[in-house]
This record gives C-alpha cells, structure tokens and sequence, in this order.
C-alpha cells in the first residue's frame, strides 16, 4: 500500500494519493465552510544535474519541517510539487511559501547547483472542484516562472 500511494524517491505523496487527499480536503472545507490553500511549487534549472535525486530528497525534507503535520504534500512530477495546507488564508500560505523558499535557498545543494525556485497559490472558492482549483494553482505557478527566479504568486 506504501508503494502504491508514495513516490519512489521521496517517500511523499505520488499524484494519485494526492488528489485523493485534496479531494477529501475539498469536500471537507466546503461542507463546514473552512479556508483551503493549495501551494504549487517547481524547482528550476535541476535537469542534468549529477545530484538531483540528492536534491529532491533534501527538497522533501526542507519542506516536510517547514509544514503542520495535518498539511499534506505530494511530487506531482519530477521537479513540481504540491502542498494542500487546510484551514490557511492566501496570507497563511504565502507566509509558509516565503519559509519553504528561504530554507531551500540556504541549502548547501542549492547554492552550489545554482538553483532556484517558483511557488504558486492558490484557495479553495465556493465553485471549485479538484480539477478547477489544481488548474489553477499550476497557473499561479506558471506565471510565478514567468516573473522570474524565485518568485511567488498568488491567484
């Protein structure tokens, strides 16, 4: 069961596990009308890299400290990742966005690989379901790559 609902490498949430989460989440926060944000977040410039599973791994820690153990993290593929923080405000979110962002970017393994990352954000609305909120935050996403390194945007 491990092996299904986890990602090889590390060990978080694979994308299958992760909308069953976010789905349940949704559910929850619309029935007893709670805040849900939803982090979407991509390392940059980590293709060909000789330590980017030392990397991911390292990345899967940093953020694994910087959240509550009720939020919930996933590898949606091989440099994105998604974090459902459930009763948070955009304010709360970004906040937690700001602290992942800082602790990756004082890494060792970043700063030497030259690396840098992107955060989208993104809250549940009243007319949302898993497809429309997931779409979003990875526009969020998107146009936090098009501002530039390290950048964080919220929709």
């Amino acid at each position: 069961d491990f092996q299904a609902n986890h990602d090889g490498l590390t060990g978080l949430f694979n994308y299958n596990k992760f909308k069953d989460i976010l789905s349940k989440e949704i559910r929850r926060d619309k029935r007893y009308g709670n805040d849900l944000s939803v982090i979407a977040f991509d390392i940059n410039n980590l293709e060909n890299k000789p330590l980017d599973d030392e990397i991911l791994k390292k990345t899967s820690e940093i953020v694994l400290n910087n959240i509550r153990e009720f939020d919930s993290i996933g590898r949606w593929d091989d440099f994105n990742f998604l974090i459902i923080l459930p009763q948070t405000k955009i304010d709360g979110a970004q906040y937690v966005s700001e602290k992942i962002k800082t602790n990756i970017l004082k890494n060792k393994l970043f700063v030497d690989n030259k690396l840098n990352v992107s955060f989208g954000i993104t809250v549940l609305n009243k007319e949302d379901n898993i497809e429309t909120i997931i779409k979003r935050v990875k526009s969020s996403l998107d146009e936090a790559k098009k501002r530039g390194n390290n950048c964080i945007n919220c929709s």
